[in-house]
């Protein structure tokens, strides 16, 4: 399962970063476990390792019907690879939930804008929007949550201009999980 047959007469130190971490996953499995816990199983590795892993992972969960306890600090492993998600902050957990609800509670876009000028009398009047369901600020980073950004962009642009904000870039995406742990932990940097 874990492709290493062919490695398997050579010492454990000269395999590679994610060689190791595929021998880990076997190691944990050897005892058929109903539970099993992974600490950062794609921790330093290479995209087509990381890709790897995760494959191991799928494969866990839907043929074996293993639960897997995956601690990670990549939203995008927890988005691609979580039933459930507990975001942790100074050590509580402070939400939890499917990965599509979490992000359904972003807004089904957002439209992320940064500007100069009175960002906090925009941020008041975009808020009271009647299709805006979330305004967020952090770094700089206006993140306004709507129902369809293509078809708002527009109308909070001009909302922008009028409320003495000018904008200076401004995208529409489809939020992730990194925007709900940014959400829900802020964006400052921290040293502990």
């Amino acid at each position: 399962m874990v492709e290493l047959k062919d490695a398997a007469d050579r010492r454990c130190k000269t395999y590679s970063g994610g060689m190791k971490r595929r021998l880990e996953l076997a190691r944990g499995l050897m005892t058929n476990p109903r539970v099993l816990f992974l600490d950062e199983p794609t921790l330093g590795l290479d995209p087509q390792n990381r890709a790897n892993v995760w494959d191991y992972i799928r494969n866990l969960k839907e043929k074996r019907g293993s639960t897997l306890l995956l601690t990670t600090h990549y939203m995008d492993e927890a988005e691609q690879l979580a039933d459930q998600v507990g975001i942790i902050d100074r050590g509580r957990i402070v939400v939890e939930g499917t990965p599509s609800e979490l992000i359904g509670q972003m807004g089904a876009d957002a439209i992320r804008l940064v500007g100069q000028g009175d960002s906090d009398g925009f941020v008041e009047k975009v808020g009271a929007l009647p299709f805006v369901q979330t305004v967020t600020v952090s770094g700089g980073v206006i993140q306004v949550g709507v129902d369809s950004g293509n078809r708002r962009l527009a109308e909070v642009v001009s909302l922008a201009t009028s409320s003495g904000l000018t904008v200076q870039d401004i995208s529409v995406a489809k939020p992730s999980l990194g925007d709900v742990f940014l959400k829900y932990t802020g964006a400052q940097l921290r040293d502990k």
